[in-house]
């Protein structure tokens, strides 16, 4: 009977997974996504990083380059490129889990490893399956560990060099990951080989890192780099707030978190005594503080769950409501794994103290809000499951009982996160500006250009189709065209080569703008596009900055002719 209700409950399991991952590639699109097709475009047409690249991810977009490059060649151009970018996303995801489920299944067991799969594999950072900068820090988290964490197992010096690879890309997505360098050498230096391993993960970052650096030198001298970085650092969307400024707004924002945090607890700890109380008259011998408190924090972590699930369902919020169960998870896993280290030292060392650390690093850098940012903390909630999971499984295997109502809590705390998980991907849907939108939204399906073939707003595919038969006849080969916009598809859908500093949706047209043409003449518009409902679309980030721009175009542009289309303003230079 067990077997049979945990085949169905498998098999639920799968074709639920299999309907998020058929949804996540078919429908919805927002700027983010946008950015990284764009970037990577850039690449496959021969811009450089650092040179005529002025984004603040550009070291991110080598995968989806790596991707769209044979693309564009077998298919002759970018129609449909975004469903393929998404679904080498979702092999990739693939992938990991299935390694995951590997590496984990000898331990903790084929249905906990079965269980930290689909963990895995219904989580996305920014529930975009695109192999964009955050979801490829999301794996090369994960992958550090697992690499790590199998060469302590088999031994294979391999995977040390390959976390070291990992290691590396999770700098390009973030360059403030390098801090994190020396801790992990520190975490390393332990256990059968305590100065090889720490050699090795140097060797795998050492090496791509050259390569990348000497390729960087062949067509920027040394000399001009630190100028170059200054261009990027010009786009005030990430640079505009002061480091002051930024932390006082975290501190806020964590108060903010922890009064609705204090509220869950309190519920938390009265339903914890009342399980202690029927426990006690059952199972004396499991009433021990540590298991208490561990239960009352589960409980906590199921109620900030089911808060968010109320949010998502009845309270017209997006995926990234109420993030802080993340952090309340880590905490528990961390301190949980230090106080039983010698039984934990490996997921401590390999997993949860450098993902924890990694979140403050990232604050350094990011534009993004803690709540948002919290998701980066899923590598350590994977890797605290699977300790637990093992923990329970050497516990069976040696016939010792563990505390039950622990037991009870972590399982409902791991059940009612990843039910926020299938409402994320099978209910809401991201768009621009993460507006609380669902699957009841009427929908259609993009006819033209990179998007085709994908189910967004009715309204947004009407006006992308709607437009893109308006540019295709102005826009040509060979033209330097700015847009002035957020939807940055339309460098992948018109042009020919890239000539902006930026194809960030979040771009502010300041000064970066006058000093990209200064340093590149020969890049100057010769066709202006302006999306006049950009200042009044409520999804879209249009800054005050942005009327730079528009003073910069009336006193060093001449105008040669001037028409509106739709919601285009279209200029042709002189």
């Amino acid at each position: 009977m067990k077997k049979v209700a945990w085949r169905m409950i498998q098999i639920s399991l799968l074709v639920l997974t299999v309907l998020g991952i058929v949804r996540s590639v078919f429908v919805s699109l927002d700027i983010d996504e946008s950015y990284a097709v764009a970037q990577a475009y850039r690449l496959v047409t021969g811009d450089k990083l650092l040179y005529d690249m002025w984004e603040p991810h550009q070291f991110s977009a080598f995968l989806p380059a790596f991707f769209l490059l044979p693309y564009t060649k077998i298919a002759g151009g970018t129609e449909y490129c975004v469903i393929f970018l998404r679904i080498a996303g979702i092999l990739i995801h693939l992938v990991i889990g299935m390694f995951l489920y590997d590496v984990t299944k000898g331990e903790a067991g084929k249905k906990a490893a079965f269980l930290l799969m689909i963990f895995h594999l219904n989580f996305l950072p920014k529930w975009v399956c695109m192999p964009e900068f955050e979801l490829m820090h999301y794996w090369s988290m994960l992958l550090i560990f697992l690499f790590l964490y199998r060469h302590e197992k088999c031994g294979w010096h391999a995977y040390p060099v390959l976390a070291g690879v990992a290691y590396f890309v999770s700098v390009l997505c973030y360059p403030t990951m390098i801090i994190l360098f020396p801790v992990y050498l520190i975490l390393q230096y332990r256990g059968k080989y305590p100065v090889k391993v720490p050699l090795l993960f140097t060797l795998g970052t050492v090496i791509p890192a050259s390569i990348l650096g000497g390729w960087i030198i062949s067509y920027l001298p040394i000399s001009q780099i630190k100028p170059f970085v200054g261009y990027i650092l010009m786009d005030s969307s990430h640079t505009g707030e002061s480091v002051s400024w930024k932390w006082t707004k975290y501190a806020l924002e964590l108060m903010h978190q922890s009064a609705a945090f204090a509220i869950c607890l309190g519920i938390a700890v009265v339903a914890g005594l009342i399980l202690l109380l029927i426990q006690k008259g059952i199972r004396k011998k499991d009433v021990k503080f540590g298991n208490v408190c561990k239960t009352v924090l589960f409980i906590a972590v199921s109620l900030l769950c089911l808060n968010a699930l109320c949010g998502f369902l009845f309270g017209d919020q997006n995926q990234f409501f109420f993030q802080v169960r993340y952090l309340v998870l880590v905490v528990i896993f961390l301190v949980t794994a230090i106080i039983n280290r010698k039984e934990f030292h490996n997921e401590l060392r390999y997993g949860i103290i450098p993902v924890a650390l990694s979140l403050p690093v990232i604050f350094l850098i990011t534009n993004m809000d803690t709540n948002t940012s919290y998701a980066k903390l899923m590598p350590a909630v994977i890797i605290g499951f699977f300790m637990f999971a093992k923990s329970e499984r050497k516990k069976s295997e040696e016939g010792k009982k563990s505390s039950l109502l622990a037991k009870i809590s972590v399982n409902t705390a791991a059940i009612c996160l990843l039910l926020c998980f299938f409402v994320c991907k099978l209910v809401l849907i991201r768009v621009t500006g993460c507006l609380p939108v669902t699957v009841k939204a009427p929908m259609a399906r993009v006819q033209q250009g990179p998007a085709a073939g994908i189910y967004v707003l009715d309204e947004l595919e009407e006006e992308w189709d709607e437009n893109y038969d308006i540019m295709s006849n102005f826009v040509k080969k060979g033209t330097n065209p700015l847009y002035i916009g957020a939807e940055q598809l339309f460098y992948v859908a018109f042009a020919s080569e890239v000539t902006v500093p930026s194809v960030q949706g979040t771009t502010v047209y300041n000064e970066m703008y006058e000093t990209y043409y200064e340093v590149f003449p020969e890049k100057k518009p010769e066709l202006i596009i302006i999306d006049e409902s950009y200042k009044d679309t409520p999804g879209y980030f249009y800054y005050p900055e942005n009327e730079f721009i528009f003073n910069w175009i009336d006193e060093n542009i001449e105008i040669d002719r001037e028409v509106t289309i739709g919601c285009y303003r279209v200029l042709w230079t002189k």
